[in-house]
């Protein structure tokens, strides 16, 4: 039996492509029921995420993968994906192996060290034990998979730091305005979905999420534990604030001094206004902010630097994670072919106990009373020449290229 991982992600297709060919759960689970349709397919497992779509399959024979690939053309006839013309992405045994594991650590997600991934990679585990598609082989690359991810973000600075937008304005706050809890969003795009997210996670943050269209911002609002209000009721709210973010793609300034001002006055005016002064955070490209107004301001330039800072922290510990992924593929690959040369390990002790048996029969008239230790004597001499042969049986598999497990290449094959 060989595992091999059929898939597409970011590096090599589009967002259109990867989403005709996007599982969600329940449509994971229906195709993973329809598993045993494919003749020598023993086991299958789905990962799908927003970066990529990939099959992890326990055949008998490689034709299996190609029935695989039929299966999924009926199931997503318009995904180009499964188009005899678009080459699939194969990996083999040890290959498909450290895929995976890379996969789960976060050293092949779009952001680099992602922590989420690993998640994503414990729902497809999770999906295919439910779907009962799940076998001792896919279980063990994930099982290991999941002690290499914890590994590499225990031993290693892969996970460490922030590299999305969201997590570097939550730093960001955390530090220069540690006393802030009242903060106003502008805007309801990715950026500001990321920023908002990241920031309630915190659980210390009131949020309000402002925008030109109430239903947006109510929808996002609902998401992260805040309230939703519209552009012109901003001054009111600013009122209130201690940190502003700014990020919208807007071409014009929508928080202005004069607004500011307004609001300051309105602020000193009221019991239990702002500790502090303003905390502006301008995320826009053209700039969401007056560049003069009165108040502490960090631009998009400061959220990239420590983006930078934290990347380049990453990039560095790559070179051991990749360490930590191979010595686990060494390890997965050596259970793999010894997994292997179970059924002739088990032929041998059953042939052995045969021919014990024959030769007991034949004895036993003779023996009488020592009939039992003559069979234990039988039996520990046949233990022990089988012990030989089963040791130099492994040997010979750990260096055999043929063995499953063994050097494994990556290639593309056309469905």
């Amino acid at each position: 039996m060989s595992l091999v991982l059929l898939g597409v992600d970011f590096r090599q297709a589009a967002l259109d492509l990867r989403v005709a060919l996007s599982y969600d759960a329940p449509a994971a689970r229906a195709l993973l029921a329809r598993a045993r349709e494919v003749e020598g397919l023993r086991e299958a497992a789905i990962l799908s995420t927003c970066n990529r779509t990939e099959f992890y399959l326990v055949v008998d024979h490689q034709d299996a993968a190609a029935r695989w690939l039929q299966l999924l053309r009926r199931d997503r006839p318009t995904a180009r994906a499964t188009d005899p013309a678009c080459l699939l992405t194969r990996h083999v045994d040890a290959a498909a192996a450290g895929h995976l594991f890379a996969v789960a650590a976060g050293l092949d997600s779009a952001i680099l060290g992602d922590a989420h991934v690993n998640g994503q990679v414990k729902r497809a585990y999770d999906q295919a034990r439910e779907a009962g598609t799940l076998g001792p082989v896919l279980h063990r690359a994930f099982q290991q998979a999941f002690a290499v991810a914890k590994r590499v973000r225990r031993e290693t600075a892969l996970g460490r730091g922030h590299v999305s937008i969201g997590g570097c304005v939550a730093h960001q706050l955390a530090y220069a305005a540690p006393l802030a809890r009242r903060v106003s969003i502008i805007g309801t795009g990715a950026v500001a979905t990321d920023v908002a997210r990241h920031l309630a996670k915190r659980g210390i943050y009131d949020l309000t999420i402002v925008s030109k269209d109430r239903g947006r911002a109510t929808e996002l609002a609902t998401h992260v534990g805040g309230r939703g209000a519209v552009v012109p009721q901003l001054e009111d709210w600013l009122a209130d604030a201690d940190v502003v973010i700014g990020a919208t793609g807007t071409s014009v300034p929508v928080l202005t001094s004069a607004m500011l001002a307004l609001a300051g006055s309105a602020s000193s005016a009221r019991q239990g206004h702002r500790p502090s002064r303003l905390v502006v955070c301008d995320l826009g490209v053209p700039r969401n902010v007056d560049a003069d107004i009165e108040a502490r301001v960090f631009t998009i330039d400061d959220i990239r630097a420590r983006q930078d800072a934290a990347l380049t922290a990453r990039e560095s510990a790559v070179p051991a994670a990749r360490r930590l992924v191979d010595a686990a593929v060494e390890g997965w690959t050596a259970w793999h072919r010894e997994r292997a040369l179970v059924p002739a390990i088990v032929g041998l002790y059953a042939r052995e106990r045969a021919r014990r048996e024959e030769m007991a029969a034949r004895l036993w008239g003779r023996a009488g009373r020592a009939q039992v230790h003559l069979d234990a004597r039988l039996r520990r001499a046949g233990r022990q020449l089988l012990h030989r042969q089963v040791v130099a049986l492994r040997a010979k598999a750990a260096g055999y290229p043929g063995t499953p497990g063994g050097p494994a290449a990556r290639v593309t094959v056309q469905g």
